[in-house]
């Protein structure tokens, strides 16, 4: 089984690396506990201690979370050093993650207002390409199935289109105030849009900025669910650290575990909901202003979900090696058994290699070897 301090390591997230729960220096405090108790095992402490939540008014209201010790504490400062730190540690993560929530929904309501212009921008792009398409003459060698298609919408058209802007009354007026709007909220519209009579507005360029305010809607989101996980990774972490006291301190404090741990719970990063319904207002709006997105290709867009990584390779390179380190130890078993018949064979080879060699140049080898010549019978 995973230890966690190395789940909690793999699963940091490395730009909040410091804000996280500094794990490892907590569970060095409870060792030091540990040998403390050592000398002071004879003591029997019952007292229990609380944990009270104050509120500074520095500016804004903080809430800052101290442990009460009682008397039994007082004995031992190592158990002291342990809540005051695991008391920072709190207040740490609940200040980062009320800086964080504020970030998001600030950045959700900027977003809202962005998405809020650029639908109004269509809709009057929409409501004047209506109106110029009722003031065109009809000339009669159009086809009539030609004049009565309906025209395709801004998602389906061709991105070359461009709309010409005739000047009425009230719509440029319009036009105008809802693209400054998102130029100012850092949709550019710069050489796209004009503000002059005979001038036109690219529809690419809306289209370009529909995909830009898209894709920080998903940025959005997947921040926010990696303050989701920065949440309940540091609760888990709490519990943990807890249940580590617990063991250390058992049979003395039974509840004190139990006491911290309401106070986590009761804390900013765990009881606020707001990331979460923030969440679910960036589903709704990511599949209510597509109409061919369905809530199911949105999850899959929003939460794109990794490969599974095919072991396939990695089986096949360990089953080769295996049978090739299997094989070279039978070789080097047998080697010494079939070098004898290949000695034996060299023999045989080179022997007869060199009765070819003296009977091509002539040599009497029977002389040499004095080797008696057998008369033919």
């Amino acid at each position: 089984m995973v230890k966690f301090s190395k789940e909690l390591e793999a699963q940091l997230i490395p730009e909040w690396k410091d804000a996280f729960v500094n794990y490892w220096q907590l569970k060095k405090q409870i060792k030091k506990i540990k040998v403390s108790r050592l000398f002071n095992f004879d003591n029997k402490l019952t007292e229990i201690i609380q944990v009270k939540s104050k509120i500074i008014k520095d500016g804004e209201d903080e809430e800052i979370y101290e442990t009460e010790l009682a008397q039994l504490f007082s004995e031992e400062d190592e158990v002291r050093v342990f809540f005051e730190r695991l008391d920072e540690e709190l207040n740490k993560v609940n200040q980062f993650y009320k800086t964080k929530e504020t970030e998001f929904l600030e950045r959700g309501e900027i977003l809202n207002k962005q998405l809020q212009i650029l639908l109004d921008l269509k809709q009057i792009l929409n409501d004047r390409r209506w109106k110029n398409s009722l003031s065109k003459p009809k000339y009669p060698s159009i086809p009539s199935s030609w004049s009565s298609t309906p025209r395709n919408s801004d998602y389906s058209s061709e991105n070359s289109e461009e709309l010409s802007a005739t000047p009425t009354s009230t719509e440029p007026t319009q036009t105008d105030e809802a693209i400054a709007a998102l130029e100012r909220n850092g949709v550019s519209f710069t050489n796209t849009a004009t503000r002059g009579h005979g001038e036109f507005i690219n529809r690419k360029k809306i289209q370009c900025a529909e995909k830009m305010i898209r894709g920080a809607f998903v940025e959005l989101y997947r921040g926010l669910g990696l303050l989701k996980t920065y949440s309940s990774l540091n609760m888990v972490a709490f519990t943990k650290i807890l249940k580590k006291f617990d063991k250390v301190r058992y049979g003395i404090e039974p509840a004190a575990s139990a006491s911290y741990l309401k106070a986590v719970k009761r804390s900013h990063f765990i009881s606020s909901d707001k990331v979460v319904r923030l969440m679910d207002e960036v589903e709704t709006i990511f599949t209510s202003t597509s109409p061919t997105m369905t809530r199911k290709k949105a999850m899959k867009f929003l939460r794109p979900q990794r490969h599974k990584e095919s072991h396939m390779v990695t089986f096949f390179v360990g089953l080769l090696t295996g049978c090739f380190v299997s094989l070279f130890s039978v070789y080097a078993l047998l080697a010494h058994l079939v070098c004898v018949f290949a000695l034996l064979s060299l023999h045989l080879f080179m022997y007869g290699c060199n009765l070819f060699m003296w009977k091509s140049t002539r040599i009497n080898c029977n002389f040499i070897f004095e080797v008696p010549n057998q008369a033919p019978p």
